[in-house]
């Protein structure tokens, strides 16, 4: 993962998640690939029409194998499963709301997040519309609770395959994006964590988190321990 974006298709492809995704927005793709190679998308992929909305991740790394394609057009496009709402772009652009995003959905062990606290749950909000911008379904029950969940096949990849989620609290992991991350946004991160199901003991002056992950634990003494903090 680079320290500036996440490659949403490396990581695809790392994971082998390659069926039913596709890359949106071929245009500049299209066009850059006339202008250099003399060669448009229909013609390397054998279509019989040059006019092109989409095509199957499957076909953009065969591409992305033989072309060398510039940031500039890579950041142009959007991943996307068949029909789906959700469109991420390739790059995801590594931001102190992405980490805090993921330290919400750590501090629950899940790709949904759950809070009573109304400050907690607009932060939350805020740094998912900023970082992802996809529509959020808020539900509340009968305790109170706040209930935020995002539908989409895409996210769930993102967050469970990806960024550490893991779908449940017991193998969950502080992702390498994190680890790899300016101190700044580190911080995002250990906030959001905290902010979503640790506390502040103001006459003992220090912070408790409780996991029931052995290795997520590691992980956290190591990145307090990055960031200045003794645990």
């Amino acid at each position: 993962i680079n320290q500036d974006y996440i490659d949403i298709v490396a990581e695809l492809r790392r994971l082998d998640l390659i069926d039913g995704i596709y890359i949106y927005n071929v245009k500049q793709l299209n066009n850059y690939l006339r202008y250099k190679y003399d060669k448009g998308l229909w013609q390397l992929l054998d279509r019989r029409s040059n006019h092109l909305r989409y095509i199957k991740l499957e076909e953009y790394i065969k591409i992305i194998d033989n072309y060398d394609i510039p940031y500039e057009v890579i950041q142009t496009m959007q991943v996307a499963v068949m029909n789906g709402k959700t469109k991420l772009p390739l790059y995801l652009p590594i931001t102190n709301e992405l980490a805090e995003v993921v330290g919400y959905l750590h501090s629950e062990g899940s790709v949904s997040f759950c809070n009573k606290d109304e400050r907690s749950v607009n932060r939350y909000k805020l740094a998912w519309k900023k970082s992802i911008g996809s529509r959020l379904g808020d539900y509340v029950n009968k305790q109170g609770c706040h209930i935020i969940t995002a539908s989409s096949r895409l996210l769930c990849l993102l967050f469970s395959k990806i960024l550490g989620g893991k779908n449940h609290a017991y193998n969950i992991s502080v992702p390498d994006f994190i680890f790899n991350a300016s101190d700044d946004i580190k911080w995002h991160y250990i906030s959001a964590l905290i902010d979503g199901d640790g506390c502040i003991c103001n006459s003992c002056k220090t912070i408790r988190y409780t996991t029931i992950c052995e290795k997520f634990a590691e992980q956290l003494v190591i990145l307090l321990n990055s960031v200045g903090i003794e645990s």
